[in-house]
């Protein structure tokens, strides 16, 4: 009785949680899948649609991919220890500037900086530069975005860092650092 118990327990967690953690309703089928097709007999509902309302920007454009520099270790390489980084804007057309770190056969974090848009912008690099980094990589992004800005880097898939900003109140940039390096 107590592993049935347990079990409906923790099926019912497993359902409800992403609901609960994102404030969002589960809207489907069996798990989240799709929901089983209905028949109707109706016709479906139209509506009309302003001639004025610009249609939105088609997701094909993001993420935003940072290209390999010329002379940077290649993300795609076999035996790459692949580093990516990850900023979130809300705003897709605010610029934000972005500072990371390069990776060269001799150099493990060069320092660069880019200015670009989001919503989402990706950076991958291959470190395979001389040895194990001994100081943090620089990882920040600034930006005028409206509301919200974030990031998060990872280490052959493994997360080192996340940070968030958001703006409340007057208008200010907002800022993260996702600064650090395997084993800091």
């Amino acid at each position: 009785m107590r592993t049935a118990a347990r079990t409906v327990a923790a099926t019912a967690a497993a359902l409800l949680l992403p609901s609960l953690l994102t404030g969002c309703v589960v809207d489907g089928g069996w798990l989240g899948g799709p929901a089983a097709p209905t028949t109707s007999t109706e016709a479906p509902a139209t509506t009309a649609t302003a001639a004025s309302t610009p249609a939105p920007e088609p997701p094909a454009t993001w993420p935003v991919n940072v290209p390999v520099q010329p002379g940077d270790c290649d993300p795609q390489a076999p035996d790459a220890l692949l580093v990516t980084f990850v900023v979130t804007a809300q705003d897709p057309s605010a610029p934000i500037e972005i500072s990371y770190p390069g990776f060269t056969p001799s150099v493990s974090g060069e320092p660069r900086t880019i200015t670009t848009t989001g919503p989402v912008v990706t950076i991958l690099g291959n470190d395979c530069g001389p040895g194990v980094a001994a100081e943090p990589w620089t990882f920040t992004a600034t930006g005028e975005v409206g509301y919200a800005l974030s990031c998060a880097v990872f280490f052959n898939g493994f997360p080192l860092r996340a940070d968030s900003d958001y703006v409340e109140g007057p208008a200010r940039a907002a800022s993260v650092d996702c600064t650090g390096r395997p084993g800091m």
